[in-house]
């Protein structure tokens, strides 16, 4: 089965000259993924990828069995195409998926409040793609001075604490390219890694700066939905210091038997159910709170005293489910939750 490698990257032209460089040391054919104008924004993705895969085929009747660089655009989210890889789509065996980062941007693309197609934030797409790679590459570090430069990389070691940094393409494509032991794209996530830390495999971030930290939140009991949302009122204005990035699973006391996945980068956040407590698992995704802080000069005290203090009181807790749905709830109302049992 022949390779397909997945090259991606908030910055246009930095990844294309990158797949290029990619496609000709492998000698493999590139295939570029594109997000169709003649489609609706819900439909777009879905179509891309059925572009991209017919071009993947095509190429295959030309080159059977050769290896393929594709060149994907923000838009196209990489865990979609990750599992399109997965299912066959592209006929291929993921080898890597390669993340060109350009070092004195990176920051400003997490922090970046415009969304994408279908109402996904830039910022969210731009940090999974950085989660979910085997390699990162990372660009103009030259423009940056030392201190900077070392948390920028302790940054994103921490945020994909499984991949193999480089800043030199040719290097890693030369002296330096070696098999990559990066477990499976599922896994590979920093907060994922976080919360899996007393397993054997957990990976620790590689490059370590003082001022970059990841902090693992753990609570049973749920959160006050009012006292939340004045929580990440004071957290967005620094009062913990800068959290880039936070993720993880977590409880609304007035969505009784939900747990949510919580979701934040930059700017955005959003708070999505995944799974109910009855649901056909095996074993719930978590019980309470369950969140990975990862940033700039955090403060752990403080941090979880302003976690804490939107959790249910004593005399809330005890008060029951009776009283917790009359609670102010100024979360957006949930559609429908999607079980992880059915995946």
């Amino acid at each position: 089965m022949r390779d397909v490698v997945l090259v991606v990257g908030a910055c246009a032209p930095e990844r294309r000259e990158h797949a290029r460089k990619i496609s000709t040391a492998r000698q493999a054919t590139i295939a570029a993924g594109a997000l169709p104008a003649r489609h609706a924004p819900r439909e777009a993705v879905a179509a891309g990828f059925d572009d991209l895969a017919a071009t993947v085929h095509l190429l295959e009747r030309h080159n059977p069995g050769g290896s393929v660089v594709i060149d994907l655009p923000l838009e196209l989210p990489v865990t979609d195409a990750i599992g399109f890889v997965s299912d066959g789509s592209f006929a291929g065996e993921l080898a890597d998926v390669v993340c060109v980062v350009d070092a004195a941007h990176v920051l400003e693309d997490l922090f970046d409040d415009a969304y994408a197609v279908d109402l996904v934030a830039r910022a969210l797409l731009t940090v999974q793609q950085i989660e979910y790679a085997s390699v990162i590459l990372l660009t103009n570090a030259e423009s940056l001075t030392g201190p900077e430069l070392s948390a920028v990389s302790s940054l994103i070691s921490h945020l994909a604490p499984t991949a193999h940094l480089a800043m030199d393409v040719d290097r890693w494509l030369g002296d330096d390219r070696r098999a990559h032991e990066a477990p499976e794209p599922g896994l590979r996530p920093g907060w994922i890694q976080q919360l899996n830390a007393a397993e054997p495999s957990a990976r620790a971030p590689r490059v370590i700066d003082p001022r970059i930290a990841a902090l693992r939140y753990h609570r049973i009991r749920p959160f006050h939905p009012a006292r939340l949302r004045a929580a990440l009122d004071d957290l967005g204005d620094g009062a913990a210091g800068q959290i880039i990035r936070s993720s993880g699973f977590a409880r609304l006391a007035t969505r009784e038997h939900i747990t949510a996945h919580w979701e934040q980068v930059g700017q955005m956040f959003d708070l999505l159910p995944i799974q109910r407590d009855d649901a056909d698992a095996e074993e719930s995704v978590s019980l309470g709170q369950d969140i990975v802080f990862t940033g700039f000069l955090l403060n752990a005290g403080e941090l979880v005293r302003v976690l804490d203090a939107a959790l249910l009181t004593d005399a809330e807790f005890l008060a029951g489910h009776a009283a917790w749905c009359q609670y102010e709830d100024p979360f957006p109302a949930w559609v429908q939750v999607h079980d992880a049992a059915d995946d």
